[in-house]
């Protein structure tokens, strides 16, 4: 995610490289990138503390959905 932020600081530069209005580098190229970096360290910040540290995440697995399905098997019954 981070890496993504590289796009509007390029475009950034590209706007000022060719005499482009500074308020529209920095007002919405910059302004961009800013948000970007600010929603990628917060998208960080949220990650689960279970896959953070490498636990197992447990399923739990039950039959009763299957009860009712249409799908089973005569065979099951």
């Amino acid at each position: 995610m981070l890496a993504v932020v590289i796009v509007p600081l390029r475009d950034t530069l590209i706007v000022l490289r060719n005499r482009g209005s500074k308020a529209v580098a920095f007002g919405i190229h910059f302004a961009t990138a800013v948000v970007m970096l600010i929603s990628a360290e917060l998208l960080r910040g949220l990650r689960m503390p279970s896959a953070v540290a490498g636990a197992p995440v447990s399923v739990e697995t039950s039959t009763s959905a299957v009860v009712g399905s249409p799908y089973r098997s005569q065979a099951c019954s």
